[in-house]
């Protein structure tokens, strides 16, 4: 399954006309890194964009890469993600994408895998 820019909006309620055209250009950007991922099983995204207020009531960073159309989480019941993301760190690497540790996201097993395309520190992929 690959992402689309409505579809991606649609997930917090946005739409692209009352979008700020700097998210917009984020989120083009990140929907094209996240679809060069060659994970063969679908993929639902649970959270994308947020305004300050949605990110507030989500419990999100008062930084959250997610305000500036950055990050995306995309549900991951079983781990099956992460696991392949684990698996293939040079990819994320490649792909200038962050994950979020398994641990912060519902465990190697399940929960939902965040990525974001933040600046990597420290030559790290895996943002702990």
């Amino acid at each position: 399954m690959k992402f689309t820019l409505k579809e991606v909006l649609m997930v917090n309620n946005h739409l692209v006309e009352d979008t700020p055209e700097d998210v917009i250009t984020n989120l083009k950007d990140l929907i094209a890194r996240v679809n060069a991922i060659k994970f063969h099983q679908p993929m639902w995204a649970s959270s994308v964009y947020r305004d300050k207020k949605q990110n507030a009531a989500a419990g999100g960073a008062t930084r959250s890469a997610h305000m500036l159309g950055r990050a995306i989480d995309i549900k991951d019941p079983r781990g099956e993600l992460k696991q392949f993301l684990m698996a293939h760190k040079d990819l994320l690497k490649e792909l200038g994408l962050r994950m979020e540790s398994p641990i912060d996201t519902g465990g190697l097993h399940g929960g939902w895998c965040h990525l974001d395309t933040m600046p990597v520190k420290y030559n790290r992929i895996f943002r702990a």
